[in-house]
């Protein structure tokens, strides 16, 4: 299946959209590759600043990369651009950020 995915990302990443960087990102961090998943994320959201995909990989690399934090603010903002895509806000920042701040996810 992963070796599916990667030949899919390869031909995308050809032409990079934002959503193919979005994957990409969230593909460095299985390699832990965060500065790479880093910059992926960060082009993705420069690519496309109204879709919540760049956004929601940032949030996933600084998640799992520790920054929890931040990683909080990155997930609400892609749910302000689009409050209706859940599945993804409660898997993608929940990991090391405060439970406290994390009911917002599971509430939506």
């Amino acid at each position: 299946m992963r070796k599916k995915r990667d030949d899919h990302l390869k031909k995308a990443l050809m032409r990079p959209s934002a959503l193919a960087l979005a994957v990409e990102a969230r593909r460095r961090v299985e390699t832990f590759q965060f500065d790479k998943a880093r910059a992926n994320a960060a082009r993705a959201v420069a690519l496309a600043p109204s879709a919540p995909d760049g956004y929601l990989a940032l949030a996933w690399v600084l998640t799992m990369s520790g920054e929890g934090e931040e990683a909080v603010r990155q997930m609400e903002f892609a749910m302000r651009l689009q409050p209706h895509y859940p599945w993804s806000y409660s898997g993608s920042s929940g990991k090391r950020a405060k439970p406290s701040r994390m009911t917002l996810f599971r509430s939506q």
